[in-house]
């Protein structure tokens, strides 16, 4: 399975565990969006960012990537971080079917997380 199939099963997650908290979910029409979703709550819409890893360190915890490099996001091949400014919420999907959420103020400017 390549990066891509494995970030679309990250997003269904993600979709799945918010429509169950009883959250509407909307998608971007287009992909040069700093998020992946909007949930909406009832009283507020939350920007979601999605983030995978399939990776472990040496010390078994999950590496995931917080960066984004080029592609459909920064366009010219820069490197950027989450921002609170342009993200709510931090979804968060490793290979062993774990799930973390996390505030975009939690993990603002980080490269990586370990969990």
């Amino acid at each position: 399975m390549n990066n891509k199939d494995y970030g679309n099963i990250g997003e269904a997650e993600a979709i799945s565990f918010y429509i169950k908290k009883g959250y509407m979910v909307s998608k971007p029409l287009f992909e040069n969006c700093k998020y992946d979703m909007v949930v909406d709550d009832g009283k507020s819409l939350f920007r979601v960012q999605v983030k995978t890893s399939r990776h472990k360190t040496e010390y078994g915890k999950y590496k995931v990537n917080l960066r984004t490099r080029g592609g459909n996001r920064s366009g010219t091949g820069k490197v950027t971080r989450i921002s609170s400014e342009e993200v709510d919420l931090v979804f968060i999907y490793l290979e062993d079917g774990r799930i973390f959420e996390f505030t975009g103020s939690d993990l603002e400017g980080k490269s990586t997380i370990n969990l």
